[in-house]
Formats: structure tokens, C-alpha cells, sequence
């Protein structure tokens, strides 16, 4: 009996180690922590979507300039949020209807954190799908 608790045990700890938890943190952090998410799941708050193509979404904060920060890739965003983001938020300029919450996992290249599988959350009730 007591093998298999301790078999047990090894397993629960295998499978809660290896499936962190989702992070959401304030979108301006991950410019200092991005090195350290790589490959998570993450939420940022407080983003001003900005310089939208069809190829990708850029995510602005108080600390970064929208050359330097945050990319969503277009090709994992939903059409709607595409779509509002290519009508709404094409300008370098971030305009208060683009004020977002944004999710994905998180690859670093360069000084760039790029987010696949992304999804907005639009702060602008107009935006709602």
C-alpha cells in the first residue's frame, strides 16, 4: 500500500509541476519578466492595441513604444478582434477605443514578446462581439 501512495504522490506532483498555472500581470511587466514566461500561458492588462495589420497586433503601455513591446500574431486572432483592431486601431497613435486586456503564450525573439493563440478582451463595450 504503501508503494502505490508514493506512486501516486510522484504522479500528482509530475502533473501539478508541469502544468503552471496561467500568469496575469499588468502588461508593462512583461517587458521586465518576459525572459522568465516563456512558453506560459499569460493575461496582461492595460494594453492600448495599436499599429494593426492583418499580420500582427501591437500591444503599447506607459513604458514601451509600440516598436519596441508586445505582438500579438495576427494569424492566431479571432476575426472579430482582427477586424476591430484593423478598423479601430491601425494608427502608431494608441486611441482610448483600443484599450485592452490581451492573452496568449508567450515567445521571446529579440526585444520583442510575441503572443500566439491570443485572444483581446476589449475595455470598449462597442468592441463586445
Amino acid at each position: 500500500m504503501k508503494m502505490r501512495t508514493s506512486i501516486l504522490s510522484a504522479a500528482l506532483l509530475f502533473f501539478s509541476i508541469g502544468t503552471a498555472a496561467a500568469v496575469e500581470l499588468p502588461a508593462r511587466d512583461l517587458l521586465a519578466s518576459g525572459q522568465q514566461l516563456d512558453g506560459r500561458q499569460i493575461t496582461l492588462r492595460n494594453c492600448m492595441i495599436s499599429g494593426a495589420t492583418s499580420d500582427f497586433v501591437t500591444c503599447s503601455t506607459d513604458s514601451s513604444s509600440p516598436t519596441h513591446g508586445i505582438v500579438l500574431a495576427g494569424d492566431s486572432l479571432d476575426n472579430v478582434d482582427l477586424n476591430y483592431a484593423l478598423k479601430h486601431c491601425s494608427s502608431w497613435t494608441p486611441v482610448q477605443g483600443c484599450a485592452a486586456d490581451i492573452s496568449g503564450f508567450v515567445t521571446t525573439i529579440n526585444s520583442y514578446y510575441i503572443l500566439s493563440d491570443s485572444g483581446i478582451n476589449w475595455k470598449n463595450p462597442e468592441a463586445e462581439k
